[in-house]
């Protein structure tokens, strides 16, 4: 079996990091009402 600690053994790569999701445009406040 391979083994999976750092000293000896078959190294395995690291996955490459997944992109972060670009984020989300705030959505425009809401328009306050008019004073009664």
């Amino acid at each position: 079996m391979a083994s999976y600690s750092g000293s000896g053994g078959v190294r395995f790569p690291r996955p490459p990091p997944f992109p972060r999701p670009p984020p989300f445009p705030r959505p425009p406040p809401f328009p306050r009402p008019p004073p009664f």
